[in-house]
């Protein structure tokens, strides 16, 4: 009958409002969420729970775009680093000698 949302961590730490963060870029502004912007997370889900999916489409939409906008920004999206993951395989896991040899090497 009775739902209660609540943020997955205290917002005793986080810092309260991004609109006082004057001199933050826009871009990496708008991939964060402080503590007001995550209440409005909060109550935007709150609605679309009370009203459905319908009273809440808006903020689905400017979220949605705000996520699209993120993936395809190129300060997370680096050709290099891509290709430094595609390199790694089971074997980089593993070490070339055992640890007894490994440990008597760093002992002496």
């Amino acid at each position: 009958e009775r739902l209660w949302i609540a943020p997955s961590c205290s917002l005793l730490h986080v810092p309260v409002d991004l609109a006082s963060e004057q001199k933050l870029d826009a871009e990496v502004k708008s991939w964060l969420a402080f503590a007001l912007q995550k209440l409005e997370e909060l109550r935007v889900l709150g609605k679309a729970l009370r009203e459905g999916r319908a009273a809440v489409q808006d903020a689905l939409a400017a979220n949605q775009a705000a996520l699209a906008a993120r993936r395809a920004s190129p300060r997370v999206n680096n050709p290099a680093v891509e290709a430094a993951v595609a390199r790694v395989n089971v074997d980089m896991g593993q070490r070339k000698s055992a640890y007894a040899n490994r440990a008597a090497k760093q002992a002496g």
